[in-house]
């Protein structure tokens, strides 16, 4: 059994409950939370890794591994039509008088 992130301060635990019912209810969450647009990051055990990555980019998004803790990994989720537009910018040079 190991809890589940709902936010900073909330966690769920489902005692006698096989972990794969752990990593489905922890993907049901992430899920529903981008469907929502309501989420940023969140804290996924480390089974949850590449099914997380492969429905964010389903989704919609892009992932951004954080920091490990323990088995957990942060996950930062960011729009993929987020992406900064660049520009090229011409210098112009002054002749020197």
């Amino acid at each position: 059994m190991r809890r589940i992130h709902l936010t900073e301060d909330v966690t769920l635990r489902f005692p006698e409950r096989s972990e794969d019912f752990d990593e489905g209810v922890e993907l049901g969450i992430l899920a529903a939370a981008m469907e929502f647009g309501t989420i940023d990051h969140a804290w996924i055990g480390l089974g949850s890794r590449e099914q997380a990555r492969a429905l964010a980019e389903k989704m919609g998004y892009r992932v951004v591994e954080g920091q490990n803790q323990g088995d957990w990994i942060e996950i930062k989720l960011r729009p993929q039509s987020s992406r900064p537009k660049l520009t090229l910018v011409h210098s112009v040079v002054s002749p020197a008088p």
